[in-house]
This record gives C-alpha cells, sequence and structure tokens, in this order.
C-alpha cells in the first residue's frame, strides 16, 4: 500500500507525537518492510527476520524514534537507515547473549 509524501510526513509527525491508531497504521502500511529488510539486505534467515522484527517492533512503537525524521531525505531513505541502525543494535546486543 503507497501512501503520499504528504501523507507519509503527516503519519510520521503522528506517531511521533505518540498516536496510537497512527502507529497501528504505520505497522499495517510498513511491517512488511520491517520483516524482509534483513533478509534482503543482510541475507538473514526467516527466524531471524521474524525475531528482528519482534526487536523493532518494540522499538518503533514508543514514537519516539519518528521524531528524528526530519524531511530532509525521503521517508524511505531514513527508515531503511532506521532499520539498519536497528539490525546492527539487534546483532550486537544478540551476540552479548551468547557470550
Amino acid at each position: 500500500m503507497e501512501i503520499s509524501t504528504a501523507d507519509t510526513n503527516q503519519l510520521i509527525q503522528s506517531c511521533a507525537d505518540g498516536n496510537s491508531e497512527s502507529l497501528k497504521k504505520f505497522f499495517e502500511i510498513y511491517s512488511e518492510d520491517i520483516y524482509n529488510f534483513p533478509m534482503k539486505v543482510f541475507r538473514l534467515t526467516e527466524d531471524d527476520a521474524g525475531d528482528f522484527f519482534l526487536y523493532a517492533y518494540e522499538r518503533l512503537k514508543t514514537g519516539k524514534r519518528f521524531k528524528t525524521f526530519q524531511g530532509k531525505s525521503s521517508f524511505k531513505t531514513w527508515f531503511y537507515s532506521v532499520l539498519r541502525n536497528m539490525l546492527i543494535d539487534w546483532k550486537r546486543t544478540k551476540r552479548e547473549l551468547k557470550t
């Protein structure tokens, strides 16, 4: 489901404000991207992608991360950068748990 740039910016601002309905709509639209990103970019297994999805969901559901979106780049560029950074953090925590 694609939405316009203006609608995306409004949705992100609403998520940053902590609006639970906007967060729900955000996850309806972008949950597939969150799940597929680690498999496509980092070649993770489906199990690891599912684990990462839960990790990302927990971090995004507060809405705080959305406050960093300033609109200087496209939403997708910002979003994939956030996912990449979260994935690196997730892999780091996963590695720390093994030791």
